[in-house]
């Protein structure tokens, strides 16, 4: 009985095999294909949550231009940017695109239409996309305010960032703090001897971006033709800015101007420490504009403008703590200076990485100067220079200072034939596209940098 019992047991049991072997999974909805599906859906899901394990590990936030930065890369004032700068990544292979003029602020970068946010079609300058600046407009004042942002403001005439505080009677007038002004449109009706077309009465952190200063009455410079640039006299207007100009006791500190498009000027941005000295902590940024095709005053009898692009004109003046950083300033054949520090005392000047051309001497910074620095800029032909491109004023010997990397570089479109010693010196030493990429030193070009090495 007992090996019956076992024997049915044994049988039974071989039986349930069999059937598990065939029919069971004959029947079976869950085939070859359901199990891999199910297999990559849970791998997907396992690889998900193990990513959002690291993920909300190692998380962090990072403003790149923090960074180390090397050339050709540079940091930039960029107000769209997470943090206020931005990295600008030049042209390889030089340093800060030596080798092309196309790599400095133009018509593409500057100017009200190329604001980040303007109104019309980005790079299409359109006025009637502004806001026509009135007394009675709250978006764009004539009084402007302190800790403000005003954007896209049209202006016929100057406009005063503050109100002077006149000496014997300081609290008259308003100093501004904290002010920002984008994507302005300032055009002038003259006449040529008025006031600057921007007033300035800073005591810290007022920053003008993407402006376009320009007559009223003309879309683009009316001199034209090889060699020949600018604006007619009679259609240029006195000046883009006081900032610092003890003549209209304009006031500077720690303001800024950046890619902007400005032309037809009889004279430039006049800085200077009226009001007390820029420090540190209050410095002068000027940096990727476009200066250019100014009026023409040494060609007009009678003229009594000094055509300079930046600097102090007033004799005895001062100025510190001043960048006048990467712009384009291919200026006319006129009777003064593209960089125009004259004959008083500078500290902290830092003037890197401009194009620079033209004028009476191209640069002039007083030997009574101290800690300046000047490097990394291009002299060329895009006009003659009407004496020649360095005052004579030694400041590159001065203490703290420094002259190195500067280059000529040739410009297809500019004067042709061109001379180191201008015409009103009597035309000397000519230079030709085959001088292109020598180091612009002290006293001309020459094949090695000033103390020695490449430039």
């Amino acid at each position: 009985m007992g090996r019956r019992i076992k024997h049915q047991v044994k049988n039974k049991l071989t039986n349930l095999t069999k059937l598990h072997k065939t029919e069971a999974f004959k029947h079976s909805r869950f085939s070859r294909a359901n199990l891999t599906i199910f297999a990559i859906i849970f791998a997907a899901i396992g690889g998900y949550l193990i990513y959002s394990s690291f993920a909300a590990g190692f998380a962090a936030s990072v403003e790149v231009e923090n960074g180390l930065i090397t050339p050709p890369a540079a940091v930039v004032n960029d107000p769209a940017a997470s943090g206020g700068k931005a990295v600008k990544f030049g042209k390889a292979g030089g340093g800060t695109c030596a080798d092309d003029v196309g790599c400095w602020p133009n018509a593409s970068n500057t100017g009200y239409q190329n604001a980040p946010g303007y109104p019309g079609t980005h790079g299409v300058a359109d006025p009637s996309k502004l806001t026509l600046g009135s007394s009675t407009s709250t978006a764009c004042p004539t009084t402007f305010q302190s800790h403000h942002t005003y954007s896209f403001c049209r202006y016929t005439g100057g406009i005063a960032i503050g109100s002077p505080r006149y000496p014997g009677d300081p609290d008259v007038g308003q100093h501004l703090t904290d002010v920002h002004l984008i994507g302005f449109l300032i055009e002038d009706t003259g006449p040529t001897n008025d006031t600057p077309e921007i007033m300035m009465y800073c005591d810290s952190n007022c920053t003008l971006d993407y402006f376009t200063v320009k007559p009223a009455t003309l879309s683009a410079p009316d001199i034209t033709g090889p060699g020949k640039h600018g604006v007619s006299y009679a259609k240029s207007y006195a000046s883009i800015m006081g900032a610092g100009w003890g003549a209209y006791y304009t006031v500077g500190h720690g303001f800024s101007l950046t890619h902007s498009d400005v032309w037809g000027y009889q004279s430039g941005m006049i800085l200077g420490n009226n009001g007390g000295a820029n420090t540190a902590a209050t410095p002068n940024l000027i940096e990727d504009n476009w200066l250019h095709d100014q009026g023409q005053c040494l060609e007009h009898a009678g003229c009594p403008t000094h055509a300079d692009g930046i600097g102090m004109v007033d004799t005895g003046g001062s100025a510190s703590y001043i960048t006048i950083n990467h712009n384009n300033m291919p200026f006319i054949e006129d009777n003064t200076n593209d960089i125009a520090f004259q004959e008083g005392t500078y500290d902290h000047l830092t003037i890197t990485n401009n194009i620079l051309s033209g004028d009476g001497y191209t640069v002039a910074i007083w030997e009574t100067s101290t800690n300046i620095t000047f490097t990394g800029n291009v002299w060329t032909n895009y006009a003659q220079h009407y004496f020649g491109v360095n005052y004579g004023q030694d400041f590159w010997d001065t203490p703290g200072s420094i002259w190195a990397h500067n280059k000529f570089l040739w410009d297809p479109t500019g004067a042709s034939p061109f001379y180191e010693v201008g015409p009103g010196s009597g035309l000397a030493n000519p230079i030709t596209q085959a001088d292109s990429g020598k180091c612009w030193v002290p006293s001309g070009l020459s094949t090695t940098d000033y103390k020695g090495g490449s430039c």
